[in-house]
């Protein structure tokens, strides 16, 4: 009996160890340029862009920890092809985060590209851990495009990350 109560004791520590309550943060990443290498050829392409994220107000504002980002609620990503192109050559995406301190995460996947769009909406996995990435202030998102003929033309993009970061509160 005093060893069913002594193992009580210690799980109950270690829930009331655990992260405290969450608060909301709001984040958008604004436009992230990123151009593709011409020419293109068929097969995979990889497109990347920094994101730079100086959220330390908010954190500080939320009181919120930065080192402690739960989750990441709604989060999604916006591709915006320049004006007179689309996606039309893309046959599926795959959209990564990665980071000094974090290994490469697909976040999410569009497969296949609907054809004759110039805009892309693509939710972010709710499956993926990708709060770790915004405790720090910089990341790299990596597009790996299938790309289904040749082109010679400038293919540049917009990227923008948008939702709701889940911190724990100070």
């Amino acid at each position: 009996m005093k060893q069913l109560i002594a193992y009580a004791f210690i799980a109950g520590l270690f829930l009331a160890c655990g992260p405290g309550p969450s608060v909301d943060i709001a984040f958008d990443s604004g436009p992230l340029a990123m151009g593709v290498d011409t020419p293109m050829t068929p097969g995979i392409t990889t497109i990347q862009s920094e994101v730079v994220l100086d959220l330390d107000e908010q954190f500080e504002k939320a009181q919120a920890k930065r080192d402690e980002v739960q989750g990441v609620d709604k989060g999604s990503m916006v591709l915006t092809a320049a004006e007179g192109r689309n996606f039309d050559l893309f046959e599926n995406l795959t959209i990564s985060f990665y980071s000094d301190e974090n290994n490469m995460t697909t976040v999410a996947t569009l497969n296949p590209v609907e054809k004759g769009q110039s805009t892309l909406e693509i939710p972010l996995s709710d499956l993926a851990e990708i709060g770790p990435y915004f405790e720090e202030n910089k990341f790299l998102i990596v597009l790996d495009a299938q790309i289904m003929a040749p082109d010679t033309l400038p293919f540049e993009l917009n990227a923008q990350i948008s939702g709701t970061l889940k911190p724990s509160k100070k």
